[in-house]
């Protein structure tokens, strides 16, 4: 609603740091990672398969064809096994209750001035 411009700007992140940053964490089995603006679920999906014991991995995407390209890719995961469970959610992340979460990402390579 109140985001344009370069706020929505979409970059992703790679797994590597994606990884690190969950070691560093000790993250275990009772956190609940969130990934604000999850675009294509690369984060969502990289921690449900490096750490397959989390609780709950879930990622909210404002965009819906990101949302869409992260259904997709889940979609292609589906069946693993070692994964984490998932939910993507295509909202509003000021709107979306998300007060559960242990472990929050929020990346943005572009935020606005104001």
């Amino acid at each position: 609603k109140g985001f344009k411009g370069s706020a929505l700007t979409y970059g992703e992140s790679h797994f590597k740091p994606i990884l690190d940053i969950l070691q560093r964490l000790e993250v275990g089995p009772k956190d609940i990672l969130l990934d604000l603006g999850s675009g294509t679920g690369r984060v969502v999906l990289a921690a449900a398969l490096a750490c397959p014991f989390l609780k709950l991995c879930r990622g909210i995407e404002l965009l819906p064809s990101l949302h869409g390209a992260a259904q997709d890719a889940l979609g292609r995961l589906c069946g693993a096994r070692i994964a984490a469970p998932v939910e993507l959610i295509c909202g509003d992340l000021v709107e979306e209750d998300w007060s559960d979460a242990t472990v929050v990402f929020a990346m943005s390579l572009c935020f606005p001035e104001e």
